[in-house]
């Protein structure tokens, strides 16, 4: 600024030696003006930071209520879940790390989560984002975006080396509400940008299409759900919701501030599952009634049918051996004088019969 001020005061000159001067001053002010440029240039820059996501670092899988799986998925380091305690589909999935199911870990991971995402959601200075990313280019910084924001076709991530060298370029994605990815949608990174320093903070849901090509840490305020065949390079971190995969691969690439935390299980706990409660037989209603008889010596077949009321009937089908019950059910009453003649005179009738019969036999013999 020094010597900008003193070219400026300066008459007009005249003579060639008096122009060469002029060249020197203005060189010797360019040259201030980078030096200048350059840390003013890094501390814009240096305002975009990785979020401190601590252990959940060592997830590739973190989750809030559940995990589901299906299909064949892989993913290279832990999966874990807390407070919840569901993870399905478990065996279809290839885990390069173990399970940490509402346990200490897992519940100490979710507290770092929540942290980063708090942090990623308050960095600054914002550029204000299109709701729709497809087909943009861009550089290091801060993207914005107070609703949704989305992505269909391909995003170029330019980390700005062209000597093949892994850029420091940092990417803060904040979406206000809901993420969407569509069907075969994609990030290119180009200028050596490294998938380490890609976030994308998600005010909801995450939800990416079918073969999708993805890349950053996700870290979604409620569910993260991977359609069929979409790979991701990086991490889905689910704050309260669930991390639903289908036929996934998700690599969680080195960075220079992974951490590591002890193992847990090989396999997920069982998922309980309630016990069905037995339903009552109804007990029948109605009277059962039987026709016919059972001989005393022999027996009997029979068909037996109900109405249309209910009622069971009982239909002989063969006669009865032996002796039948006639219903004989006592003497008749004593009073009934007139059938107890009957019987006593039909019975002196028989008697005097059979004593004739037998005294003619006699004769003609």
């Amino acid at each position: 600024m020094l010597h900008e001020q003193r070219i400026l005061a300066m008459p007009r000159p005249t003579s060639p030696a008096s122009r060469r001067k002029i060249v020197r001053f203005a060189s010797v002010g360019a040259l201030a003006a980078l030096a200048l440029g350059g840390p003013l240039s890094g501390a814009a820059q240096a305002a975009v930071q990785v979020p401190p996501l601590g252990t959940a670092t060592a997830f590739s899988v973190l989750a809030g209520s559940t995990v589901t799986n299906t299909g064949a998925t892989a993913v290279s380091r832990s999966v874990g879940l807390a407070p919840g305690t569901a993870v399905t589909g478990s065996g279809t999935m290839v885990v390069g790390g173990t399970y940490h199911v509402a346990d200490g870990v897992a519940s100490t991971a979710k507290d770092n989560l929540t942290a980063a995402y708090v942090n990623a959601a308050g960095q600054t200075p914002r550029n204000a984002s299109d709701e729709e990313l497809g087909g943009e280019t861009l550089l290091a910084g801060v993207y914005n975006r107070a609703a949704d924001m989305a992505l269909t076709g391909a995003l170029t991530l330019d980390g700005g080396k062209t000597d093949g060298t892994t850029s420091d370029s940092i990417w803060v994605f904040q979406a206000g509400a809901a993420l969407t990815v569509a069907n075969a949608s994609s990030i290119v990174l180009t200028g050596g940008a490294n998938p380490c320093n890609v976030y994308w903070q998600v005010g909801s849901s995450a939800t990416l299409g079918t073969t999708v090509t993805f890349v950053g840490t996700i870290m979604a305020l409620t569910t993260i759900t991977m359609n069929d065949g979409t790979t991701l390079a990086g991490r889905a971190l689910a704050r309260n919701g669930a991390v639903n995969l289908h036929r996934n691969v998700i690599t969680s690439p080195n960075c220079a501030n992974d951490t590591t935390v002890e193992a847990g299980t090989t396999t997920p706990p069982p998922v309980a599952t309630a016990t069905p409660t037995p339903t009552p037989t109804p007990t029948p209603t109605g009277t059962t009634g039987t026709n016919g008889g059972t001989g005393s010596a022999g027996g009997s077949t029979s068909d037996t049918t109900a109405d249309t009321t209910g009622t069971t009937t009982t239909q002989v089908t063969a006669t009865p051996t032996g002796a039948v019950d006639t219903g004989y059910i006592g003497p008749l009453h004593s009073s009934d004088d007139s059938l107890g003649g009957l019987y006593g005179g039909a019975l002196f009738a028989l008697v005097g019969g059979l004593a004739l019969f037998a005294v003619r036999r006699r004769q003609r013999g």
